[in-house]
């Protein structure tokens, strides 16, 4: 394997972990441009000059990587037909950590990138975080995905979590939100 290709693998590994949003830009020796996405640490766009998709992972894996920086906070329209994130990391050649079955999201929400709930914070439940979500969308539509995963690192529970979002809402809709989300979370018994 390419030392570039390694030292790509291995910022790949820790910005996954580490639940980070952004774009990985890449240069391959032969001059093709490629780029991985990242949301709340989970792949969601892998692109390598005019190919798109898992099909891009064995193209890497083949490839001499001269360069890439990690553009945090960068998004890009999330690829519907991708795997779940372990799967790519795999086809990567990337071995990822033995994950605690409590902390991972099942991989019905992880084949679904285009919403937050595909990567969860360490400690909050999926569901409770797919409610967050979608109670927030009704606040501040489609922001609200973008909003969590700002938020959503150093949350210890759904209700931290929830605690920070009101900040970003006007007094009144915030307490709303609040109010309804907890109502809910109590009802699925996620407190």
């Amino acid at each position: 394997m390419h030392p570039g290709y390694q030292h790509l693998l291995g910022d790949l590994l820790t910005r996954h972990q580490n639940a980070e949003t952004g774009v990985m830009h890449l240069f391959t020796e032969s001059n093709q441009y490629g780029r991985m996405a990242l949301l709340i640490g989970e792949l969601t766009h892998l692109s390598l000059h005019t190919r798109r998709g898992a099909e891009v992972a064995e193209l890497l894996r083949q490839s001499a990587i001269r360069s890439h920086r990690f553009e945090a906070d960068a998004l890009l329209p999330p690829m519907e037909e991708l795997p779940p994130t372990p799967v790519l990391l795999a086809a990567l050649g990337a071995a990822p950590p033995a994950a605690n079955p409590s902390t991972t999201a099942p991989a019905a929400h992880a084949s679904a990138p285009a919403s937050s709930a595909a990567a969860v914070g360490p400690l909050i439940d999926p569901e409770a975080l797919s409610l967050i979500e979608a109670e927030l969308a009704r606040e501040v539509g489609p922001m609200a995905t973008s909003l969590i995963a700002e938020n959503l690192r150093g949350c210890s529970d759904a209700m931290s979590l929830v605690h920070k979002l009101t900040e970003m809402l006007l007094p009144q809709e915030g307490e709303k939100f609040q109010l309804r989300v907890r109502e809910l979370l109590r009802a699925q018994q996620a407190l």
